[in-house]
């Protein structure tokens, strides 16, 4: 996070967005494939790396920032798709 480019963050953002899942579960040897993590999780994912960035003293704000719009589009479709899809709360 202390060297990588505002661009490459923005792009590894928009991927993380649109593929995060959970681990699988301790009995499970692997993860179903319709396990998601919640909008809440999601949101407080990019607001928890928003501040990691931050105190590293990077001058970089994901949520707010131009640079990381299309990440940020990315996440907000995915929710938008999920909550018309009825997903809006997924328990994992």
């Amino acid at each position: 996070m202390l060297e990588i480019s505002v661009e490459e963050l923005a792009k590894k953002l928009e991927e993380f967005s649109a593929e995060a899942r959970p681990k699988p579960k301790k009995n499970q040897q692997t993860r179903p494939s319709d396990e998601i993590y919640t909008r809440n999780s999601l949101i407080n994912m990019r607001a928890a790396i928003n501040r990691h960035i931050s105190d590293l003293q990077r001058n970089i704000d994901i949520v707010n920032g131009q640079a990381f719009r299309n990440a940020n589009g990315v996440l907000d479709g995915l929710l938008k798709t999920r909550l018309q899809d009825g997903l809006k709360k997924t328990v994992y």
